[in-house]
Protein backbone atom coordinates (compact mmCIF):
# COMPACT_ATOMS: atom_id res chain seq x y z
CA UNK A 1 0.00 0.00 0.00
CA UNK A 2 1.43 3.68 -0.61
CA UNK A 3 1.18 5.94 2.22
CA UNK A 4 0.50 8.41 2.79
CA UNK A 5 3.07 10.90 4.02
CA UNK A 6 0.80 14.12 5.50
CA UNK A 7 -2.45 15.34 5.52
CA UNK A 8 -2.11 17.68 2.93
CA UNK A 9 -1.33 14.68 0.58
CA UNK A 10 -4.76 13.45 1.35
CA UNK A 11 -6.75 16.51 -0.08
CA UNK A 12 -6.29 15.89 -3.55
CA UNK A 13 -7.92 12.42 -3.66
CA UNK A 14 -10.37 13.44 -0.81
CA UNK A 15 -11.77 16.50 -3.76
CA UNK A 16 -11.75 14.24 -6.51
CA UNK A 17 -14.24 12.28 -4.26
CA UNK A 18 -16.93 15.01 -4.13
CA UNK A 19 -16.51 16.31 -7.18
CA UNK A 20 -17.46 13.47 -8.44
CA UNK A 21 -20.60 13.85 -6.46
CA UNK A 22 -20.95 17.30 -8.39
CA UNK A 23 -19.77 19.48 -5.36
CA UNK A 24 -17.74 22.76 -5.80
CA UNK A 25 -14.42 22.28 -2.98
CA UNK A 26 -12.28 24.39 -1.49
CA UNK A 27 -9.76 23.56 1.23
CA UNK A 28 -9.17 25.52 4.50
CA UNK A 29 -12.14 27.63 4.75
CA UNK A 30 -12.59 28.98 8.56
CA UNK A 31 -10.54 26.28 9.80
CA UNK A 32 -12.16 23.54 8.06
CA UNK A 33 -9.77 21.15 6.50
CA UNK A 34 -11.98 20.34 2.99
CA UNK A 35 -15.43 22.33 2.43
CA UNK A 36 -17.78 20.89 -0.62
CA UNK A 37 -20.99 22.97 -1.53
CA UNK A 38 -23.70 21.61 -4.07
CA UNK A 39 -26.40 23.51 -4.21
CA UNK A 40 -26.49 24.82 -0.59
CA UNK A 41 -25.95 21.40 0.74
CA UNK A 42 -22.81 21.45 2.58
CA UNK A 43 -20.02 18.68 3.32
CA UNK A 44 -17.57 19.55 5.25
CA UNK A 45 -14.14 16.69 5.39
CA UNK A 46 -11.62 17.15 8.65
CA UNK A 47 -8.18 14.50 8.17
CA UNK A 48 -5.85 13.51 10.63
CA UNK A 49 -3.43 10.46 10.29
CA UNK A 50 -5.08 8.15 12.84
CA UNK A 51 -8.62 8.77 14.65
CA UNK A 52 -7.61 10.33 17.81
CA UNK A 53 -9.97 12.61 19.99
CA UNK A 54 -9.26 15.58 18.43
CA UNK A 55 -10.50 14.61 15.43
CA UNK A 56 -13.65 13.29 16.93
CA UNK A 57 -13.76 16.82 18.70
CA UNK A 58 -13.39 18.49 15.33
CA UNK A 59 -16.40 16.63 13.60
CA UNK A 60 -18.51 16.89 16.58
CA UNK A 61 -18.02 20.78 16.18
CA UNK A 62 -18.77 20.93 12.15
CA UNK A 63 -21.68 19.10 12.48
CA UNK A 64 -22.91 22.99 13.83
CA UNK A 65 -22.12 24.07 10.57
CA UNK A 66 -22.73 21.39 7.43
CA UNK A 67 -25.31 18.99 6.84
CA UNK A 68 -23.07 15.92 6.66
CA UNK A 69 -19.38 15.70 8.40
CA UNK A 70 -16.79 13.24 7.27
CA UNK A 71 -13.93 12.25 9.16
CA UNK A 72 -10.49 11.37 6.66
CA UNK A 73 -7.85 8.86 7.96
CA UNK A 74 -5.15 7.11 6.72
CA UNK A 75 -5.91 3.71 5.57
CA UNK A 76 -4.77 1.70 8.56
CA UNK A 77 -2.42 -1.41 7.47
CA UNK A 78 -4.12 -3.74 9.59
CA UNK A 79 -7.49 -4.81 8.85
CA UNK A 80 -10.62 -2.83 10.30
CA UNK A 81 -12.44 -5.73 10.63
CA UNK A 82 -11.58 -6.04 14.46
CA UNK A 83 -13.35 -5.45 17.54
CA UNK A 84 -11.15 -2.76 18.16
CA UNK A 85 -12.49 -0.79 15.34
CA UNK A 86 -15.74 -2.52 15.32
CA UNK A 87 -16.03 -0.40 18.65
CA UNK A 88 -14.67 2.52 17.04
CA UNK A 89 -17.12 2.36 13.66
CA UNK A 90 -20.24 2.41 16.35
CA UNK A 91 -19.10 5.35 18.30
CA UNK A 92 -18.85 7.27 15.32
CA UNK A 93 -22.30 6.30 13.97
CA UNK A 94 -23.86 7.30 17.18
CA UNK A 95 -21.64 10.36 16.91
CA UNK A 96 -23.60 10.45 13.00
CA UNK A 97 -19.93 10.95 11.46
CA UNK A 98 -18.63 9.62 8.56
CA UNK A 99 -15.64 7.60 7.73
CA UNK A 100 -13.61 7.51 5.02
CA UNK A 101 -9.90 5.41 4.82
CA UNK A 102 -7.41 7.12 2.14
CA UNK A 103 -4.15 6.12 0.24
CA UNK A 104 -2.60 8.28 -2.45
CA UNK A 105 -4.81 6.33 -5.63
CA UNK A 106 -8.05 5.35 -3.53
CA UNK A 107 -10.29 6.71 -1.06
CA UNK A 108 -12.69 4.20 0.51
CA UNK A 109 -16.24 5.61 2.75
CA UNK A 110 -16.16 3.15 5.81
CA UNK A 111 -19.55 4.74 6.99
CA UNK A 112 -22.04 7.15 5.38
CA UNK A 113 -22.62 10.13 8.18
CA UNK A 114 -26.17 11.08 8.52
CA UNK A 115 -27.62 14.32 8.06
CA UNK A 116 -27.20 15.98 11.86
CA UNK A 117 -30.69 15.78 13.66
CA UNK A 118 -30.93 19.96 13.97
CA UNK A 119 -33.75 18.53 17.27
CA UNK A 120 -30.57 17.46 19.04
CA UNK A 121 -29.12 19.82 22.07
CA UNK A 122 -26.20 21.20 19.69
CA UNK A 123 -28.55 22.92 17.28
CA UNK A 124 -26.41 24.53 13.97
CA UNK A 125 -24.60 27.35 14.32
CA UNK A 126 -26.76 29.69 11.87
CA UNK A 127 -23.95 32.60 12.29
CA UNK A 128 -21.06 30.12 11.91
CA UNK A 129 -22.46 28.52 8.80
CA UNK A 130 -23.00 31.63 7.06
CA UNK A 131 -19.68 33.02 7.47
CA UNK A 132 -18.32 29.94 6.00
CA UNK A 133 -20.57 29.72 3.29
CA UNK A 134 -19.85 34.02 2.86
CA UNK A 135 -16.28 33.17 2.57
CA UNK A 136 -16.42 29.95 0.45
CA UNK A 137 -18.19 31.60 -1.81
CA UNK A 138 -16.15 34.99 -1.83
CA UNK A 139 -12.97 32.98 -3.08
CA UNK A 140 -12.61 32.74 -6.76
CA UNK A 141 -11.07 29.39 -6.39
CA UNK A 142 -9.30 26.80 -4.38
CA UNK A 143 -5.81 28.09 -3.95
CA UNK A 144 -5.09 25.80 -0.50
CA UNK A 145 -4.55 22.07 -0.39
CA UNK A 146 -6.87 20.86 3.15
CA UNK A 147 -4.06 20.25 5.88
CA UNK A 148 -1.45 22.89 4.80
CA UNK A 149 -0.08 25.74 7.34
CA UNK A 150 -2.22 28.57 8.47
CA UNK A 151 0.06 30.96 7.78
CA UNK A 152 0.05 30.69 3.78
CA UNK A 153 -3.95 30.05 3.54
CA UNK A 154 -5.08 31.93 1.04
CA UNK A 155 -8.51 33.52 2.34
CA UNK A 156 -10.97 35.72 0.66
CA UNK A 157 -9.10 38.67 2.24
CA UNK A 158 -6.08 37.97 1.21
CA UNK A 159 -7.32 37.17 -2.71
CA UNK A 160 -8.55 40.67 -2.46
CA UNK A 161 -5.32 42.64 -1.30
CA UNK A 162 -3.37 40.27 -4.24
CA UNK A 163 -6.01 41.55 -6.49
CA UNK A 164 -5.08 44.98 -5.37
CA UNK A 165 -1.31 44.70 -5.26
CA UNK A 166 -1.62 43.04 -9.20
CA UNK A 167 -3.51 46.62 -10.00
CA UNK A 168 -0.49 48.51 -8.23
CA UNK A 169 2.17 46.58 -9.69
CA UNK A 170 1.00 46.78 -13.08
CA UNK A 171 -0.07 50.74 -13.31
CA UNK A 172 2.22 52.39 -10.90
CA UNK A 173 0.90 54.76 -7.77
CA UNK A 174 -2.75 54.99 -8.71
CA UNK A 175 -5.44 56.20 -6.54
CA UNK A 176 -8.51 53.96 -4.59
CA UNK A 177 -10.93 55.70 -7.14
CA UNK A 178 -8.98 54.13 -9.87
CA UNK A 179 -8.15 50.93 -8.38
CA UNK A 180 -12.39 50.51 -7.73
CA UNK A 181 -12.53 50.89 -11.62
CA UNK A 182 -10.06 48.30 -12.53
CA UNK A 183 -12.32 45.94 -10.34
CA UNK A 184 -11.27 46.45 -6.48
CA UNK A 185 -13.89 46.07 -4.35
CA UNK A 186 -15.45 48.74 -2.33
CA UNK A 187 -13.19 47.58 1.02
CA UNK A 188 -10.05 48.55 -1.17
CA UNK A 189 -9.99 51.96 0.89
CA UNK A 190 -10.18 50.03 4.42
CA UNK A 191 -8.11 47.56 2.95
CA UNK A 192 -5.36 49.89 2.15
CA UNK A 193 -5.28 52.01 4.94
CA UNK A 194 -5.31 48.97 7.72
CA UNK A 195 -2.21 47.77 5.36
CA UNK A 196 -3.03 44.37 7.58
CA UNK A 197 -0.01 42.71 5.24
CA UNK A 198 2.33 46.04 5.18
CA UNK A 199 1.91 45.51 1.12
CA UNK A 200 1.31 49.14 0.47
CA UNK A 201 2.93 52.07 0.75
CA UNK A 202 0.68 55.72 0.93
CA UNK A 203 2.19 58.04 -1.49
CA UNK A 204 -0.52 61.14 -0.83
CA UNK A 205 -3.87 61.45 0.18
CA UNK A 206 -6.00 58.45 -1.23
CA UNK A 207 -2.93 57.19 -3.43
CA UNK A 208 -0.94 54.44 -2.91
CA UNK A 209 2.64 52.24 -4.17
CA UNK A 210 3.98 48.63 -3.14
CA UNK A 211 6.25 48.16 -0.71
CA UNK A 212 8.94 45.60 -1.12
CA UNK A 213 6.75 43.17 1.18
CA UNK A 214 4.01 43.76 -1.39
CA UNK A 215 6.42 42.61 -4.22
CA UNK A 216 7.62 39.55 -2.91
CA UNK A 217 3.64 38.64 -2.10
CA UNK A 218 3.22 38.87 -5.89
CA UNK A 219 6.02 36.15 -6.37
CA UNK A 220 4.77 34.21 -3.63
CA UNK A 221 1.20 33.75 -4.67
CA UNK A 222 2.04 33.70 -8.02
CA UNK A 223 -1.12 31.05 -8.94
CA UNK A 224 -3.37 33.72 -7.41
CA UNK A 225 -1.43 36.54 -9.69
CA UNK A 226 -2.70 34.31 -12.26
CA UNK A 227 -5.92 33.72 -12.14
CA UNK A 228 -6.67 37.15 -11.44
CA UNK A 229 -4.77 37.81 -15.29
CA UNK A 230 -7.11 34.94 -16.33
CA UNK A 231 -10.01 36.62 -15.36
CA UNK A 232 -9.05 39.98 -16.14
CA UNK A 233 -8.68 38.52 -20.18
CA UNK A 234 -12.07 36.61 -20.06
CA UNK A 235 -14.24 39.99 -18.27
CA UNK A 236 -12.20 42.97 -19.07
CA UNK A 237 -12.79 46.46 -17.09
Amino acid sequence: MNNILKEADMYAPLKKFLERQGFNVKGEVKDCDIVGDRDGHVVIIEMKKSLNFKLLLQGSLRQKLAENVYLAIEKPKKSHFTKEWNDKKYLLKRLELGLIFVSKDKVEVIIEPKEYNLKNVRRRNKKKRESLIKEFNNRTGDFNSGGVSKSKIVTAYREETLKIAYYINENGEISIKELIKLGCTKKTSSILQKNFYDWFKRVKRGTYSLTDKGERALRDYSDVIENIREKEIEEPV
